[in-house]
């Protein structure tokens, strides 16, 4: 479910009756990347976990019908995961604050070996796989995952390891996010991410390019050899550094300050990003 609140969460000192734009809709990072890429590459494939429930049949038809080939195994005994997510007009967010429920257990968590071994045959045509961090939370998903990240790399495709939540160093530290990343061939991080886990004091503000360059010799030095998309400015999403495995150094702006859908954006920007990076690739 996905909504807007018009006022902040700190007003709501006693219930109170809203009314507004709320939508049902297939989301989260996997189906947001999924759907952008679909008018960017001649073939994209979702995968992921869902319950034997009305739920998981929505999301499945929802992903075909709109381009994507989804590979969801089903896990009978668990719920479809559902998230609500509503985002508030709070003046000192880009954006507004974002309040975001996941229901828990789900089958999305027991995504497990079986079902990324299933996948072998997918990753030999495939041009890149694009795994975030809440896929690395808790087993069995996690090792599952990490399987099938290696089972890439050795196919030859490109690995995305986006490093969320943007909090990490709270529940892990580099050397578990380092074993994360050793299959990837990408590090996709927020450059205030990137430098707490390095040790500087956490900041809920927007950071800067001089932060941004902070995170990526840190990035550097973590995951050699890598290319690094560095996020930063406004609300931590309106810039990009890019890091080279050469050493070149782009800065982008990505157009976050003048999108009205904040929901998704970095899904949609790293499909683009992705794009023209294996332009002339097999897709």
């Amino acid at each position: 479910m996905n909504g807007h609140l018009r006022a902040t969460f700190p007003s709501l000192l006693a219930d109170r009756l809203f009314y507004g734009d709320v939508a049902a809709m297939v989301g989260g990072s996997a189906a947001n990347f999924a759907l952008a890429a679909t008018a960017l590459f001649d073939e994209v494939v979702a995968v992921a976990a869902v319950g034997g429930d009305a739920v998981g049949e929505v999301i499945r038809a929802q992903l075909e019908y709109r381009g994507v080939r989804a590979r969801l195994a089903v896990k009978p005994d668990l719920p479809s995961a559902v998230a609500i997510y509503v985002r508030d007009e709070a003046e000192h967010r880009a954006k507004g604050a974002r309040l975001l429920l996941v229901g828990e257990p789900a089958a999305l968590g027991q995504w497990d070996t079986g079902d990324a071994e299933m996948l072998r045959s997918e990753l030999m045509d495939a041009d890149v796989l694009v795994v975030d961090g809440y896929a690395l939370r808790a087993e069995p998903r996690r090792t599952a995952t990490l399987t099938l990240m290696a089972q890439a790399h050795d196919s030859g495709a490109e690995v995305v390891y986006d490093i969320v939540p943007h909090d990490v160093f709270r529940s892990t530290g580099i050397a578990e996010v380092r074993r994360c990343g050793r299959s990837a061939t990408i590090i996709v991080a927020e450059a205030r991410t990137l430098n707490a886990l390095a040790g500087e004091d956490w900041t809920d503000a927007d950071t800067g390019e001089q932060a941004a360059h902070r995170a990526a010799t840190f990035g550097a030095r973590t995951f050699p050899g890598r290319r690094l998309h560095v996020r930063f400015g406004l609300g931590n999403a309106d810039r990009t550094l890019t890091l080279s495995p050469n050493g070149d150094v782009e800065i982008m702006a990505t157009g976050y300050a003048e999108s009205d859908e904040p929901r998704g954006f970095g899904d949609r920007l790293l499909a683009s990003e992705l794009a023209t990076l294996l332009k002339g690739r097999r897709t």
